[in-house]
């Protein structure tokens, strides 16, 4: 399988459940694997038959900069539905770090989703 990766993107955000993280935006950082299938946007040049990682970079960032979640999870959830929706995007792995959470340590929380293929 194929991968589109979009890494250490940096965003400015209100995240966090301390009321002092609910007053101004912080920055986190996000990385994502995107996995498709390369080939025919490969073999034909042609941009429609992959994803354009510039339109998905600007929607993530529009989307997260004007959100509120209270935790990292949650954002990682909405980035991941936002990316499943893509006809092409089969599975997701997003990375979120929020720098300055901790004093000495670096906080950081993963995700992994996949397109839901089953019949209903």
């Amino acid at each position: 399988m194929d991968k589109i990766i979009l890494d250490s993107f940096v965003l400015e955000t209100i995240i966090g459940t301390f009321p002092t993280e609910r007053e101004r935006k912080q920055e986190i950082i996000v990385s994502i694997e995107i996995n498709t299938d390369l080939k025919e946007a490969g073999l034909t040049g042609d941009l429609s038959k992959s994803l354009d990682y510039f339109a998905l970079y600007n929607e993530i960032s529009e989307m997260a900069e004007k959100s509120d979640f209270f935790l990292l999870e949650s954002l990682a959830e909405e980035i991941a539905k936002l990316i499943l929706e893509k006809p092409l995007a089969f599975k997701v792995k997003i990375k979120i770090t929020k720098p300055k959470a901790l004093e000495k340590a670096i906080a950081s929380i993963e995700i992994e989703r996949k397109k839901d293929t089953e019949l209903k």
